[in-house]
């Protein structure tokens, strides 16, 4: 396994659990550990970067949600008069 920033990040955060945690912490990383974190940080900063970009179709699903659940418009539609003439 090649000694990467994540794997040195990782290592920095494992000095704080105690010695007999470590060893064996360590010797049970899969093989692709630096790989692994390389991709969750990079799929992290993404994120940061862009949000979460969801589907035009749960977009749509979001706003029928919001209509059918907005109690008060819907009262304000059937009860009031807005425009009388």
């Amino acid at each position: 396994m090649a000694f990467g920033s994540g794997y040195r990040l990782f290592l920095s955060l494992v000095r704080l659990l105690p010695k007999n945690k470590t060893k064996t912490l360590v010797a049970s990383l899969p093989r692709n550990f630096e790989v692994s974190l390389s991709g969750r940080s990079k799929g992290c900063l993404d994120w940061q970067e862009q949000g979460l970009n969801p589907p035009q179709i749960v977009l749509d699903q979001v706003v029928t949600y919001k209509t059918e659940m907005d109690s008060i418009a819907q009262f304000v539609e059937q009860e009031c008069d807005i425009n009388p003439t």
